[in-house]
């Protein structure tokens, strides 16, 4: 015991003899001075050295990082400064800046907080005063390479500039090129330097055998389809990579690898290998929802993606919606929603990967539903289309299509059609063309882009799609018009997990004379509405644009008899007379301005939708990682804005109404699930 309390007693002496390791302060501020060709975050890039930063996403929507707070700091390594001065010699060197001199300090700007200094003596850049391409073959000598004359001589560049010319002939059938790089900068002329590639594109090589393994249940005769070379073409690199984006675009197969072989044939011949995975030939989805739109609904679809073999694909799908409506009433706000009956969608569509080349589709199908747009209509349809896609490139293609139909309009008061679309007046008879069936048969020019990283929640990328309509009598629909409709999304970051997502939307439609009457104007169906989830989200669904003031009482003022009790009067309805509480008008009042609808009860007027012919809408989001749910949990900022406005004429960008708002994103098992909370000043 007394030996282990001396031990004791020894260590704490040495521990408060011992002096105190000194905390490396902390770097507060980075400059960089004299610096000139280049900025200061491609500086920043170049060393280990940082300066301060905030990554936490709260501190920053809050701008407590501006005030200071929140910033994460890097501990001042004076080891680490010099070897920075040697890396950003380094970087300004291989720019073509052989002369500079970089030199770093540090000060303190307080007790524990450094400033750090990099001063920068670019010095005069060695600029290329040639650049010389020998034995290039003809008609591949043109086009701009990577390495100008004129500009600083760039290691990059140079070796960039050979890449591009082994591209091209690659490309052009010389499989075995090769390209000898060399730079002359003369004692007499230290700042100018002559570039010169010697190419050795060797001998045209073509496709040879073509080796197919790993079909089962489908066939070698679908992969050859779906190459872009054949046997004894002209070789060419990029063909190879164009054809397993084209068995990868099937969707049936898992796993696909083109391969090019070189050294078992002569020069002239290049055989490839093509090694392929079946997935899953049959797929079986189902699923069910709960929304405040139309309640409960239910769905489902059956795909075969290799139908009668080749590639073909059928898919049946099936939806129900509104379902329960009647006992949904805690969900549903019936002023969204006033059809109580289910709506249905029944589809059958086919496609063909491979029509007269491997980069067109040919797809049709048939089609039965019964939709609802809140406050809007309601939409019985049938038909069917057809289309023709083309592959463009890369996630690019170009669609043809023409999809008749016969449709019609419901809503629960005729009058309200003809008020709400300014549609038709009782002695023309225009309620016919909307609530009785009519062909509307458009052709679809879509042209679509696509290249961001994931089909749900990108972070990198952009799309595009752009679609053009257009109906006439000559093509078979009773309603006459044009429309075109664009939509393009940016989504940029993954730095400390932020993404800043942006999307803009915007079409217009023009009526045009068909068999219906003028009077109609642009078919309800084809209109634009704006406003809910995936819209201006301040707004309810509809909501933004032009709307009319809607009367509950309208169809009991012009057909009902007023009765002997004031305020009270009939209507006569498909279900018989009925009794309600109204204004008690007659047509003649009506007619006359006589009507007196102040004995209405409250909540009989309302606002409803009409849509527009011309449409504008953005958003701009940041997302950002909230640390629980192991990561799966995203927060998000965003402003949406936008209108729609009645017609061209109307158009004026000061109507433009924007809603902040914030929310939430959580993938789950089953798939991502979105929370958003919007804010409208205009109530």
């Amino acid at each position: 015991m007394k030996l282990a309390r001396w031990l004791a007693g020894a260590i704490l002496a040495l521990a408060l003899a011992s002096p105190a390791v000194a905390q490396r302060p902390e770097v507060v501020e980075l400059r960089f001075i004299g610096n000139e060709a280049f900025n200061r975050s491609e500086l920043e890039s170049a060393i280990a050295t940082q300066a301060p930063e905030c990554t936490n996403p709260v501190y920053q929507l809050l701008l407590l990082c501006w005030a200071g707070i929140g910033a994460e700091y890097s501990e001042l390594d004076t080891g680490a400064l010099e070897a920075d001065a040697f890396r950003l010699k380094v970087y300004y060197y291989e720019r073509g800046y052989r002369e500079a001199e970089i030199s770093s300090d540090t000060s303190m700007v307080r007790p524990g907080e450094a400033r750090v200094t990099f001063r920068i003596d670019e010095g005069r850049a060695v600029r290329v005063t040639e650049v010389n391409v020998h034995d290039m073959p003809e008609g591949l000598r043109r086009g701009r390479l990577p390495l100008r004359a004129g500009e600083p001589f760039d290691v990059v560049g140079y070796e960039a500039t050979r890449d591009t010319l082994l591209h091209r002939l690659a490309n052009n059938g010389y499989a075995h090129a090769q390209v000898l790089v060399s730079y002359t900068i003369q004692r007499e002329t230290p700042y100018e330097a002559t570039v010169s590639y010697d190419v050795y594109p060797g001998t045209l090589a073509r496709f040879g055998e073509i080796d197919i393994r790993g079909t089962q249940e489908t066939s070698s005769r679908l992969v050859h389809r779906m190459l872009a070379f054949e046997e004894g073409g002209l070789y060419r690199r990029n063909a190879l990579l164009q054809s397993q984006r084209n068995l990868y675009g099937l969707q049936v197969y898992s796993y696909a690898d083109v391969q090019a072989g070189f050294g078992e044939e002569p020069d002239s011949v290049v055989p490839v290998s093509i090694r392929v995975v079946e997935g899953n030939m049959r797929r079986v989805r189902l699923g069910a929802g709960l929304n405040t739109v139309e309640c409960a609904n239910v769905e489902g679809q059956w795909t075969s993606r290799n139908f009668l073999g080749d590639g073909r694909r059928l898919s049946v799908r099936g939806r129900l919606g509104n379902i329960f409506m009647e006992n949904c009433g805690f969900l549903v706000n019936d002023e969204f929603n006033e059809e109580e009956d289910e709506t249905y969608q029944v589809s059958l569509d086919f496609s063909q990967p491979w029509f007269f080349g491997p980069r067109t589709t040919v797809g049709a199908g048939l089609f039965a539903e019964r939709s609802n747009v809140p406050s809007v209509f309601v939409r019985t349809a049938y038909g069917g289309y057809v289309s023709l896609s083309r592959s463009l490139g890369r996630a690019t293609a170009l669609t043809l299509a023409y999809r008749p139909e016969r449709t019609r309009l419901d809503r629960a008061s005729p009058l309200f059609f003809c008020v709400n679309f300014v549609a038709c007046t009782f002695e023309t008879g225009e309620l016919s063309d909307l609530q009785e069936e009519r062909w509307l048969s458009p052709l679809t020019l879509s042209f679509t882009v696509d290249r961001t990283n994931a089909l749900f929640s990108p972070s990198a990328g952009y799309a595009v799609r752009i679609d053009l309509e257009h109906a006439d009598t000559y093509t078979g629909s009773d309603f006459a018009y044009s429309r075109l409709l664009g939509e393009a999304s940016r989504y940029t970051g993954e730095q400390d997990g932020l993404v800043l997502a942006a999307r803009v939307r915007g079409g217009i439609g023009e009526p045009h004379r068909g068999r219906t009457s003028p009077a109609l104007g642009l078919n309800p169906q084809k209109r634009f509405f704006a406003g809910g989830a995936n819209s201006v989200r301040g707004f309810d669904q509809f909501r933004l644009g032009p709307t009319i003031l809607g009367i509950d009482a309208v169809p009991h003022l012009v057909n009902g008899d007023t009765s002997s009790t004031p305020g009270i009067g009939r209507a006569e309805t498909s279900a018989g007379t009925r009794v309600f509480e109204g204004a008690g008008c007659t047509l003649v009042q009506i007619e006359d301005g006589s009507c007196d609808a102040g004995g209405l009860p409250d909540g009989r007027f309302d606002l409803r939708p009409v849509g527009g012919q011309v449409l504008l809408e953005g958003t701009l989001e940041l997302r950002f990682p909230v640390p629980v749910f192991g990561g799966n949990l995203r927060g998000a900022v965003f402003v949406d804005a936008g209108q729609v406005w009645a017609e061209p004429d109307s158009v004026d960008l000061g109507d433009i109404v924007a809603t902040p708002g914030f929310g939430f994103r959580y993938q789950s098992p089953i798939g991502p699930l979105r929370v958003d909370f919007a804010f409208n000043a205009l109530g």
